[in-house]
C-alpha cells in the first residue's frame, strides 16, 4: 500500500510526503502522531491496487489506531473459534424440511456466484 499525505509544518510550510508501507495500523498511527508533533494534516490518501482512498484527516488526533485495531481482531478471531450456539447439534441437510422447494447443496460452484468482485 502507498500512502501520501500534505501536512502544514508548525513552522507555515507545507509539505508533500509519500511511501509505501506494509502494515495499515502502523501508517495510521505514523499519520496520528503528526498531528502530536504541531503538523496539520491538510489531505491524505491511500493507494492500493491502483484504488485511492480518501483518508479522514480529521481523524488524526494523536490517538494510536494500532490498539483498538488490534483488540478488535483478537475478538473476531475468538468469534470465529468459537460455535455460533452452543447448544446447536449439526444437522444433516437432507433432514432440514425446506417447506416442498429444492435447495441445492452450498458447494464451490454456490461459492463462486455468491463472490462479489468490485470493479470499475
Amino acid at each position: 500500500m502507498f500512502l501520501s499525505f500534505t501536512v502544514l509544518d508548525e513552522f507555515g510550510q507545507i509539505r508533500n510526503f509519500s511511501w509505501w508501507f506494509a502494515s495499515l495500523e502502523f501508517a495510521l498511527d505514523v499519520m496520528s502522531s503528526l498531528s502530536v508533533k504541531g503538523k496539520q494534516i491538510l489531505r491524505a490518501e491511500l493507494i492500493d491496487n491502483e484504488h485511492l482512498i480518501q483518508l479522514p484527516v480529521d481523524g488524526f488526533d494523536g490517538t494510536l489506531f494500532s490498539t483498538p485495531i488490534k483488540q478488535l481482531e483478537n475478538e473476531w478471531q475468538q468469534l470465529l473459534k468459537a460455535p455460533a450456539n452452543p447448544r446447536a447439534t449439526p444437522v444433516e441437510s437432507s433432514t432440514v424440511s425446506t417447506g416442498g422447494s429444492y435447495l441445492p447443496p452450498f458447494d464451490e460452484s454456490a461459492w463462486a456466484m455468491t463472490t462479489v468482485k468490485f470493479e470499475d
